[in-house]
């Protein structure tokens, strides 16, 4: 005698069903395993095929998402939703132009769909660096949102700031912190708002600077803000010198931090000490004209004038400046070169700077 056992065979409709349950829990990998096999019953099963892109994407498994949303898109062609899941999958596998063909595809099909604005937004803002339109992008977020988070509050001011547009910066960067207190990037920006503005406002520069610091223990940004607010606002060199150091203490390799260093030492009249960090500032970048400027200054108050004259002169050559031609013409004074001194003068009377007639009249004093 034999006994036949039936046994059921699941459908695609099946296995999607029982993925799309484990999706719903946030089991995505083991959802995606049953919405392969619906697609192994079903090749050309868009439901399953879009799943397993959503559910790749939030693995972070972006060219598996690739592969399934491309087959999604054949099949849905006119479904705004496939082409914001591949936009994001392609922004994070760096295939950026592709990303915007996308995300401007959702918005074709569907102007109504915002959350493409916010994508577009960050991939102007991230990968671009174009910020003022990424900006124009989360604006139009904004405008169709009505409860934006700290995150984009925070891009939003953070553009603003690149833009060097810092009294706009400033609201969207309080309101990213009413949002998330703690957020200590949006301190450093709001600092860096404060101190960068017309009418400055040092007092809520270091303020905010010094929260940042509490929040981002491992980062130089705050101790470099601190050490700007204090060498430009506050004339306070000693302190000026302790934040910038520290901020070198947490990455060596900033340039910025050993010129601030420089600069304090000269400001304290220290030129010896200040000369090792402005080298160092070039070794780091050879074409900081700031650290060449500061260096030659270093060196003609040292009375090292060759040394001087040689550093300013290819300071010139890459970016004139006031303080660049000003210590040259300096120089030629203390060498006694009357003719090169009055070179530079008529350079920065045809520039309109303003340590011009300064120069001129110790020219006329030789």
């Amino acid at each position: 005698m034999f006994c036949v056992v039936n046994a059921q065979t699941k459908s695609a409709e099946d296995y999607y069903a029982d993925g799309k349950d484990l999706k719903d829990n946030g089991k995505c990998e083991d959802a995606i395993v049953d919405f392969k096999k619906a697609i192994a019953l079903k090749p050309d099963y868009a439901d399953a095929l879009f799943a397993a892109g959503w559910c790749s994407n939030e693995l972070e498994k972006y060219s598996d998402a690739i592969g399934y949303l491309e087959k999604a898109k054949v099949q849905w062609p006119h479904v705004a939703k496939v082409y914001l899941e591949l936009g994001f999958a392609e922004q994070y596998s760096d295939r950026i132009d592709d990303a915007v063909e996308s995300y401007n595809k959702v918005l074709e099909l569907d102007d109504t769909y915002y959350l493409a604005y916010r994508y577009l937004g960050n991939v102007y803002c991230n990968s671009k660096f174009d910020y003022q339109k990424a900006l124009d992008y989360y604006k139009k977020y904004e405008q169709n949102e009505t409860d934006i988070d700290e995150v984009i509050l925070y891009n939003m001011g953070f553009c603003e700031n690149e833009l060097e547009d810092y009294d706009n910066a400033i609201p969207y960067l309080k309101k990213a912190l009413d949002k998330k207190s703690d957020d200590g990037n949006a301190y450093y920006e709001l600092g860096w708002a404060y101190y960068s503005k017309d009418n400055s406002d040092a007092d809520a520069a270091i303020e905010n600077f010094n929260k940042a610091k509490s929040y981002l223990p491992e980062s130089n940004l705050p101790y470099l803000g601190l050490g700007d607010v204090y060498k430009d606002l506050k004339g306070d060199a000693d302190l000026a010198l302790s934040n910038f150091k520290k901020s070198l203490e947490l990455n060596p390799k900033s340039k910025v931090s050993n010129y601030g260093i420089g600069w304090s030492y000269n400001d304290k009249e220290e030129y010896d000490a200040a000369v090792p960090y402005l080298k160092q500032a070039l070794e780091l970048d050879d074409q900081y004209t700031s650290a060449m400027t500061e260096l030659g200054y270093s060196y003609y108050k040292l009375k090292k004038l060759d040394d001087a004259v040689s550093i300013l002169k290819k300071s010139k050559t890459l970016r004139s400046s006031n303080l660049s031609l000003y210590y040259l013409g300096l120089c030629y004074v203390e060498l006694g070169q009357k003719g090169n001194a009055r070179e530079v003068y008529d350079d920065m009377k045809e520039k309109s700077y303003k340590n011009a007639d300064d120069l001129l009249a110790k020219i006329n004093n030789m």
